[in-house]
This record gives C-alpha cells, structure tokens and sequence, in this order.
C-alpha cells in the first residue's frame, strides 16, 4: 500500500480510515429542472406518443382501404356496364346483318354498327384492365384465413351504391369538439407542444445563476498514526543549520 510522502502527512488518517459523506443542493440553477430530468420528461412523452401514432396509422389503413374497395365497386361497374353495352351491340349486329341478308337494309347501316361493336370492344377491354387493377390493390387490404392477399370475385361487385347520408347541422359542434379530443394529430401537437415547454423551461434554468448549498463531514477510526512531524521539522532545522549555521 506504501507510505505517504513526508510533505502529505498532514493528509493521513487514522488506522481504521476514514469515512465522509456529503451532499450538493442547487438552489438556483439546476434546482427545479436539469438536462438529466428534462431528458426522463421528453422520453416518457414520447412513449406517451406511441398509441396517437398507432391510432393515426390505423385510420390511415381504414382510408386507404375504403378507397381501394370503392375504386373496385366503381371500376367493377363499369365493365359491367361495358359488357352489357357490348352484348347490346352484337346483339344488334346479328339482327342487322340478317336485315341486310334479306335486302331490308342498307349494307351501310351493317358496317356503321360494327364499327360501334369495335368502339364497346375497346372499351370493355379498358374497363376490364382498370376492375383488375383495382381488385389487385383491393387484395393487399382483404386476406384469405391464412394471411395471404385475395383478389375478389366480380360476384361480390354491390348492385347498387349506399344512399350518401346527410349531415346533421345541429350536431356540428358537438361533432367538431369529439373529433378535437379524439384524434391522433391533437394529441400528437399537444405533446410536441409539453416537449417545447420542457425545452423553454430548461433554457431559462440555465440562464440562473450556480449558487448551490454544500455539505461535508467525515471521521476517522482507529489508532492514530505515528506523529512524525516533529521530526520532519527537527530534520529541517538540522538542515537549515548545517546550510547557514557558519553564517547565522
């Protein structure tokens, strides 16, 4: 463990050791807030933040899948529609052509209405494409029972579209104020806005002056060490005469 240095003796402690304790208040600066709490704050805010986010991504998904599952029923009533227009179509072309057969018809009439059956083909084919396409981004949103994506059946087209509901002007108010206390993004400002407040309050804190309040105590336990300063001092003094003694 080795010894003190003569010039540290006045340091030493007793046999036993010694034991101190002591503690540091801040009285201004640092007292009510500090960047270690301010830190704890923020992070037990942005926890709080994590069920506004989930709720805002979850009417996020609600959206977009309604959208995608009206764009199919619209999509799927146009081809259709586009199929019945063509069936409509060549149904005609038959029965023309019979009349142009029979000489009751001019062959004109025949071949204006074929270029019409030409014109319905084009757009069932493009109607077609557009129902595909839409039920393909409808399958990412409906699953089978095993979890993978189920582009739906044109059966499952609605036949007809819900009656649009009218809204109701005497509860706007009570309406606008519900949506206010329950929707994400209020609660995601309020958040960002006690976030700010911390930030405010921890930067006036630190403007304060340091003025803190200290205490200390210790004791020391067991045999006192040897006293040795006398010695030290005699050895000096020895010195010192030995140097300056023909002089003195």
């Amino acid at each position: 463990m080795g010894q003190y240095p003569i010039y540290y003796w006045p340091y030493r402690t007793q046999a036993g050791g010694e034991f101190a304790a002591g503690f540091e208040f801040p009285l201004l600066k640092g007292n009510k807030i500090d960047a270690r709490r301010a830190a704890v704050w923020k992070a037990e805010l942005d926890r709080s933040n994590v069920d506004p986010t989930i709720i805002k991504q979850r009417i996020d998904s609600i959206n977009i899948s309604s959208k995608a599952y009206w764009d199919w029923a619209a999509n799927g009533r146009k081809f259709l529609i586009a199929e019945e227009l063509m069936a409509k179509a060549r149904e005609r072309n038959i029965a023309l052509a019979r009349q142009v057969e029979l000489g009751s018809m001019p062959q004109v009439e025949l071949t204006d209405n074929q270029r019409i059956l030409i014109q319905r083909e084009s757009l069932r084919l493009s109607s077609f494409r557009k129902f595909q396409q839409s039920s393909i981004n409808l399958s990412l949103y409906l699953r089978d029972p095993i979890g993978l994506p189920s582009i739906p059946d044109a059966a499952r087209i609605p036949t007809v579209f819900p009656d649009r509901l009218q809204p109701e002007f005497d509860q706007v108010p009570a309406s606008i104020e519900t949506a206010l206390n329950l929707r994400p993004e209020m609660k995601n400002l309020m958040i960002k806005s006690e976030k700010m407040g911390i930030d405010l309050r921890l930067a006036e804190n630190e403007m304060l002056p340091g003025v803190n309040l200290y205490m200390y105590g210790s004791q020391n336990v067991g045999a006192q060490p040897p006293n040795k300063n006398l010695k030290f001092f005699t050895m000096e003094s020895s010195i010192l005469h030995q140097r300056f003694g023909n002089q003195l």
